[in-house]
C-alpha cells in the first residue's frame, strides 16, 4: 500500500512538472503573468491527478502505475493531430530504423485519416509496392483486426513481423466500390535513397529520390555532380523525381534544394506558438546546377521534406513542377525525451514556403497537373512446358499409329506374332528417336535459358532505368521543348546582334 502511494505521488509530480513546464522562458513568463490561464491549468492538472488515482485504486484489475501513465500519455498525444504521438522506450527504435534505411516489414509509410490508418507512400521494390498499394489507401483491417481509431504505433507493430510471414490488409480505395484484399509477405526492407539514369539520346539526367534519410542530401548532390563531371555542357536538362517520397530529415531537404538554388536563398521557414519553434533555413552550399532546365515530379505520396523542396523550387521559379498535388504534411515534430527514456513526438510548428504558403493539409499544387498512367505492357511469348509435353505425346502416338497401319498392309493375316514383335521394335525405335530429339531440344532450351539469364543479369548490372509512365514522359517532353525554345531564342539573339 505504501509503495502504491509513493508511485501515485511520483506520477502526480511527473504530470505537474511535465505539463506545467513550458519549453520557452518567455512562454513561462507569459503563463505566470496570465493568472486566469494559470488557475485554469492548475484545476485541470488536479482533475488529471484525481482521475489517475481513481482508476489506479478502483479498476477491477490491478494495473501498474507506469502502464496506466503510458495509457494517459498515449491518449493525450493521439488526440492532438495525426503526427503527434507518444512512444515507450522500446518503440523509439522504430523511427530511427526507418531513417537509417533498413528494417523488416512491408515497405510503406503510414499516417492517420478519418480515424483509419492511411498509406502515405509505398517504397519501390517492397511487398507494399508489389501488392499494388497506393498513396491515400485506407487500411481498414490488418488480418482480422479493425483499424478504426487504432493507435498508429500499434498498427505499425502488428504489420511488422518475422521475415517470410504472411499478412492480409483490407483496403478502402477512393473510386472503388468494393474493399480490396491485399496479401503480402513480410521481408527485410533495404531502402536505397537515390537512383539515377542518364538519357543519352535526349541528354537529360534523371534522379529518383526515394526518401530523405541521413545521407539523402549528400547522395543526391553526388548523383548530380556525377552527371556534371561526366557530361559537362552536353547535358540539356535534369529531372528530380520526388513521387512517393514520404520525407524524413529537414536538413536533407535543405541540402537537396541547395543543388538548384543560389547561395543565400530561403528554402523554408517554420512558425509555431513559441519563439524557439520559429526558424529559417537558407541555402549555404554552392549549387551544382543553378540554371540548367529542371523538372520536378511530385504526386499524392510526396510529403514533408519532399514538399519543402518542391515548394522552394516552385516559389523561386527555378524549375517546372509537374504531376499531382502533394500529400500536405507540413508540420514540425520535436522529440521530447522523458526521464524513463520514453518520448513525446510533439508538433511544435508548421512549414511555410518562401512565399509564405503553409504546406500543412494543403500540399503543393504543381505548375502542370499530369495524371499517372502506366505504359502498356508488351505481351511476352513464354514457353509452356505442359503444351510441349502434350505435343510430344501426340507426335509419338501419331508415329505409332502410322507404323501399325503400315505393318498391317505389309504382313499376312496368319503372321500375327511376327507383326506384334515388329510393332514393338518399331515403337522402341521411334521412342528412342523422339527421346534423342527431346534431349537435343532440351539442351538447346537450357542453353537459350542460360543466355537469357546472363542477359538479365547484365541488365541488372547496368544503370537503373525508370519506367516511362505518363508523368515521366511529360517531364522529358517539357525539357525537350525548353531546349528547342532555347535554340530558337539563341538564333533570334544572334540575328539581332548581327543587325
Amino acid at each position: 500500500m505504501k509503495r502504491s502511494f509513493i508511485l501515485l505521488v511520483l506520477v502526480a509530480f511527473l504530470f505537474t512538472n511535465l505539463i506545467s513546464a513550458p519549453v520557452d522562458p518567455e512562454q513561462k513568463k507569459k503563463v505566470k503573468d496570465d493568472k486566469e490561464y494559470r488557475d485554469d491549468f492548475n484545476y485541470e492538472v488536479q482533475m488529471l491527478n484525481y482521475a489517475f488515482a481513481l482508476i489506479y485504486q478502483n479498476f477491477h484489475e490491478k494495473i501498474p502505475a507506469q502502464k496506466l501513465l503510458y495509457y494517459v500519455l498515449r491518449g493525450m498525444a493521439s488526440e492532438l493531430d495525426p503526427f503527434s504521438h507518444f512512444e515507450e522506450p522500446k518503440d523509439d527504435k522504430e523511427v530511427k530504423i526507418r531513417l537509417k534505411g533498413k528494417y523488416g516489414g512491408l515497405g510503406f509509410i503510414v499516417s492517420k485519416k478519418d480515424g483509419y490508418i492511411v498509406v502515405v507512400s509505398p517504397f519501390e521494390d517492397t511487398p507494399a509496392s508489389e501488392a499494388g498499394l497506393e498513396p491515400g489507401d485506407l487500411i481498414v483491417k490488418i488480418d482480422d483486426k479493425v483499424t478504426h481509431k487504432m493507435d498508429i504505433n500499434v498498427a505499425v507493430k502488428i504489420m511488422r513481423g518475422e521475415e517470410g510471414t504472411p499478412i492480409t490488409l483490407t483496403i478502402k480505395r477512393e473510386g472503388e466500390k468494393k474493399l480490396l484484399i491485399k496479401k503480402l509477405i513480410r521481408r527485410v526492407i533495404k531502402l536505397p535513397s537515390v537512383k539515377k539514369h542518364y538519357y543519352e539520346e535526349l541528354k537529360i539526367g534523371y534522379v529518383r529520390l526515394i526518401q530523405f534519410n541521413e545521407d539523402s542530401g549528400k547522395d543526391t548532390r553526388k548523383a548530380f555532380e556525377e552527371f556534371k563531371d561526366k557530361y559537362g555542357k552536353e547535358i540539356k536538362g535534369i529531372i528530380l523525381d520526388l513521387r512517393r517520397n514520404p520525407g524524413g530529415y529537414l536538413t536533407g531537404a535543405v541540402e537537396v534544394a541547395s543543388i538548384f538554388l543560389k547561395t543565400g536563398k530561403l528554402v523554408v521557414y517554420t512558425k509555431g506558438r513559441i519563439p524557439a519553434a520559429n526558424s529559417t533555413y537558407l541555402v549555404t552550399k554552392k549549387p551544382v546546377f543553378p540554371k540548367l532546365p529542371l523538372v520536378v515530379i511530385v504526386d499524392e505520396g510526396s510529403a514533408s521534406a519532399s514538399e519543402i523542396v518542391s515548394g522552394a523550387i516552385k516559389d523561386w521559379k527555378r524549375g517546372v513542377l509537374i504531376g499531382k498535388k502533394t500529400f500536405g504534411k507540413g508540420s514540425v515534430q520535436h522529440i521530447y525525451n522523458l526521464p524513463d527514456k520514453s518520448a513525446f513526438y510533439l508538433t511544435v510548428a508548421k512549414y511555410y514556403t518562401p512565399k509564405g504558403i503553409c504546406i500543412d493539409k494543403k500540399g503543393i499544387v504543381p505548375d502542370i497537373v499530369v495524371d499517372f498512367k502506366r505504359p502498356k505492357k508488351e505481351k511476352k511469348n513464354e514457353d509452356n512446358d505442359s503444351e510441349a509435353d502434350s505435343s510430344l505425346e501426340s507426335e509419338i502416338k501419331s508415329k505409332l499409329k502410322k507404323l501399325d497401319s503400315d505393318s498391317k498392309k505389309g504382313m499376312k493375316k496368319d503372321n500375327k506374332d511376327e507383326k506384334k514383335d515388329l510393332k514393338k521394335d518399331k515403337k522402341k525405335d521411334v521412342k528412342k528417336d523422339v527421346k534423342k530429339d527431346e534431349k537435343k531440344d532440351n539442351k538447346e532450351d537450357d542453353k537459350d535459358k542460360k543466355d537469357l539469364e546472363l542477359k538479365k543479369s547484365d541488365k541488372k548490372k547496368k544503370t537503373y532505368e525508370p519506367i516511362l509512365d505518363s508523368q515521366l514522359k511529360s517531364a522529358l517532353d517539357i525539357l525537350q521543348a525548353l531546349n528547342i525554345l532555347k535554340k530558337d531564342f539563341d538564333k533570334v539573339k544572334e540575328t539581332s546582334n548581327e543587325k
